[in-house]
């Protein structure tokens, strides 16, 4: 699953679209994305010294793209 979340958001954010896997999040706990969204960020040259920060951006960039483009 993994792998496939990697390629899709590596896909959207190629495209501008930003990184769809931004809405995988934990089932329980912190209902956050996991330490390899955060990990494909850094490798696809994005800062995330914020993690929190990031995430809350990254999945407003994703949903104001989709929001529209129906």
């Amino acid at each position: 699953m993994a792998a496939m979340l990697d390629e899709v958001s590596t896909e959207e954010f190629d495209g501008g679209r930003g990184m769809l896997s931004v809405v995988v999040v934990h089932k329980y706990g912190d209902m956050e994305p996991g330490p390899g969204f955060f990990k494909l960020a850094e490798s696809l040259g994005q800062r995330v010294a914020d993690k929190t920060t990031f995430w809350v951006n990254e999945l407003h960039k994703v949903h104001g793209y989709w929001s529209n483009n129906r």
